[in-house]
């Protein structure tokens, strides 16, 4: 099995002054974008289910995704979004917000998007944009989600969770204006392409969106408002990055070190599909990281999948949050 390892982009520790890091994502232009929190004891709001049988309970949901800590719940909080390069470290203050697993995206230069996984029509406007100093612009529709993703255009990519797949908007894949108006859905405009009920993994490219869907799982590029797609066999995929005729997925449902796949998009089907295995720099698995929320002396939930990272693809490669760090793995890295 090929086998290489993951890059440091940056340390993340010393900016974060002690702070734990929360909903990592990566930005248009490569950014990391997360939310630093206050330290201290996790709770149920944080994202991480608290079993009916431990103190702090008796708990209220646990969100499927939960394998990093998230802030969640119904209570408000303060903390500070964090948008980092390799080089450079900006911070605007969220003051006294309500949000559930927030994704957050640089819609430009001045603008954030903050959208909160719950959603419905009609119910609540779930996606709110701030300015660079912190002040709340504007609130949005964006419905109940799994991926958010804005491209260089202010155009907002959403793929949404369970609850609202079969809801009111059933497109699986839809495309907003930075204002919430719908410009296109997936199911409605994917030509030949399997119907989707859910899309796991989303990544949106400089020019084009790339995404693989329940229950075919099919990998779909769209393009111009056109729909390509091609099978494969490895099953559902949670991540994937793209530099053609390359593609790099990782696979869903894995236990234990997670699983990374090359492959070649052929003419109809990803070909010539290989598992390449990925380390830390130092030589650890994956699997060996320790789960953020350890230290605080919190037993593993119940049913969660918990790993000590979180890995997002983004244009040609694969970012990887651990430890208070910023990692990458690119298809450069892979395909040689």
């Amino acid at each position: 099995m090929r086998r290489t390892s993951l890059q440091l982009v940056r340390d993340l520790a010393p900016d974060l002054r002690g702070r734990r890091l929360s909903s990592p994502s990566v930005t248009y232009d490569g950014e990391a974008i997360f939310l630093a929190m206050p330290p201290g004891p996790p709770t149920s709001r944080q994202g991480y289910r608290i079993p009916k049988d431990l103190p702090g309970g008796p708990g209220h949901g646990w969100l499927p995704w939960t394998l990093f800590p998230e802030q969640a719940g119904n209570e408000r909080f303060s903390g500070d979004l964090v948008v980092a390069s390799p080089t450079e470290w900006h911070e605007l203050p969220l003051t006294d917000v309500n949000l559930w697993g927030p994704k957050l995206q640089r819609l430009s230069g001045d603008e954030f998007l903050v959208v909160d996984t719950r959603g419905w029509p009609g119910k609540n406007l779930n996606g709110h944009v701030y300015s660079s100093d912190g002040s709340h612009m504007r609130s949005l529709q964006v419905t109940g989600t799994t991926r958010v993703f804005a491209d260089e255009s202010r155009q907002i990519w959403v793929t949404f969770n369970d609850e609202a797949a079969g809801g009111p908007d059933a497109s699986a894949l839809v495309c907003l204006d930075d204002e919430g108006t719908k410009l296109w859905g997936f199911n409605e405009n994917r030509g030949d392409a399997k119907n989707v009920w859910m899309f796991y993994a989303l990544n949106v490219d400089r020019e084009e969106v790339w995404a693989c869907g329940y229950t075919e799982f099919e990998v779909v590029r769209i393009k111009d408002e056109r729909v390509d797609h091609w099978t494969q066999s490895i099953g559902g995929i949670d991540e994937l990055a793209i530099s053609e005729p390359y593609i790099l997925m990782l696979g869903a449902y894995h236990k234990g070190d997670p699983k990374f796949w090359l492959g070649r998009l052929g003419e109809s089907k990803i070909e010539d599909i290989e598992e390449i295995q990925v380390t830390m720099p130092d030589g650890r698995f994956l699997r060996e990281l320790e789960h953020p929320l350890k230290k605080y002396g919190v037993p593993p939930a119940k049913r969660l999948r918990e790993y000590g990272f979180r890995i997002l693809g983004r244009h040609e490669a694969f970012h990887v949050f651990a430890e208070d760090r910023w990692y990458r793995v690119t298809l450069e890295d892979v395909a040689e």
